[in-house]
């Protein structure tokens, strides 16, 4: 069984993945799996984060998924968790969104603002989310996620939820 799960930042994509881990599934975390994920400006060229225009960054960049990558993950592993959240860029079919059709179950952890701002500003591990402009465009973010998810009937998980009840609702 293939499952992806979408989130945005703080959501708590990288925590889960590791309690699903620890309960021994294969689980690929697009943000820290090598060769998964590339950042990309706004013509596919590859680029380099940069927090000195946070504000902005995201207008003209995406995060996208490498779907060679994907599909021999998806090849190798009988059973596969993938959490992430890339954006894609517009058109190109390289974004969390695009990929569904390429598993078994999707979900959609969802998280209010204050829950975001929360985690995102107690985090000791990442820095993402902490710097001006960048909260905001977390929030900017989620609201589209949360419209498209909606949209595409993508079953909803409360983040607040203690992660073990998150485990035993992805892993059913």
């Amino acid at each position: 069984m293939h499952v992806l799960v979408i989130g945005v930042g703080g959501t708590g994509k990288s925590y889960l993945a590791s309690r699903l881990r620890k309960k021994g599934f294969a689980v690929v975390d697009e943000g820290s799996t090598v060769g998964l994920t590339k950042l990309v400006d706004k013509n596919g060229r590859k680029a380099k984060y940069s927090t000195d225009s946070a504000e902005n960054f995201w207008k003209n960049h995406f995060q996208v998924i490498d779907l060679k990558v994907l599909k021999k993950l998806l090849r190798e592993n009988k059973t596969l968790y993938v959490l992430g959240d890339a954006g894609g860029q517009p058109g190109k079919g390289n974004g969390s969104f695009d990929i569904i059709g390429m598993f078994d179950k999707v979900y959609y952890l969802h998280a209010s603002e204050e829950l975001l701002e929360s985690r995102l500003m107690g985090r000791t591990s990442k820095q993402f989310g902490k710097r001006k402009g960048e909260l905001k465009g977390v929030f900017a973010h989620k609201a589209k996620l949360d419209k498209k998810a909606k949209a595409l009937g993508i079953l909803f998980v409360d983040a607040a939820m203690p992660v073990k009840d998150i485990v035993e609702k992805v892993s059913q």
